[in-house]
């Protein structure tokens, strides 16, 4: 006979969890256009898809000091999407293409063994940073839900042959590999990539991705 009023109590507190929902995506997108996004007040985002006890990688230089490096690279990911400078190079069916020059943007600092490989002023000055902004007409869970594994990677990215995961750091950051196809005169690459997802204190959904320069031990 309490079959039906626990029902309705779910019902209700899955309504509210709607209402939530929506609040936290509408004051994401009011925070992102009047004010700066932070990291304060974050959690790490469990929802991926692949993670599992066995796959934990225990050995090598990326399972060291793994919280402190995922916390400053979201740090680095968002300022750098708020830095001045960015110029308009095009704009296709809603989406906005611009760049700004990668001269002030931080690579090293990582521990060792942790991150991309460092270049220098030089080389800096020659590589350009890219950001594609604009709206989708989908909810952003949606949208958020193509980058929580790898199964749709090589239908928005025709550039890339292969792709696996090798291991993850904890249940929010994953290690994967992945191979190009040959483009001109370059040959086929390999990409060792980590990858860390974010949710906001707003409700914006956050994922930081960075090079590593090797394969990890297992």
């Amino acid at each position: 006979q309490q079959i039906p009023g626990i029902l309705a109590k779910k019902q209700l507190e899955g309504l509210r969890w709607l209402q939530e929902t929506r609040q936290r995506i509408q004051n994401a997108r009011v925070r992102h256009k009047d004010g700066p996004l932070t990291l304060e007040g974050s959690l790490a985002d469990c929802s991926p898809v692949g993670f599992s006890r066995d796959s934990l990688l225990k050995n090598g230089d990326l399972t060291c000091q793994v919280e402190e490096v995922n916390l400053e690279l979201a740090r680095r990911v968002l300022d750098l999407l708020q830095k001045d400078g960015w110029e308009d190079v095009c704009s296709k069916e809603g989406i906005q293409i611009q760049r700004r020059s990668a001269q002030d943007v931080a690579t090293g600092r990582f521990p060792t063994g942790v991150g991309p490989a460092k270049f220098g002023e030089k080389a800096a000055r020659q590589v350009s940073c890219v950001k594609a902004s604009g709206e989708i007409e989908a909810p952003m869970s949606r949208v958020y839900h193509l980058f929580l594994s790898n199964d749709y990677v090589l239908q928005y990215n025709q550039f890339c042959s292969e792709i696996q995961d090798v291991g993850w750091l904890d249940k929010s950051t994953k290690i994967s590999w992945a191979s190009s196809k040959s483009m001109g005169p370059f040959a086929p690459r390999d990409f060792v990539t980590r990858s860390h997802y974010r949710i906001l204190r707003d409700g914006s959904l956050l994922l930081s991705t960075m090079s590593e320069a090797g394969l990890p031990c297992t």
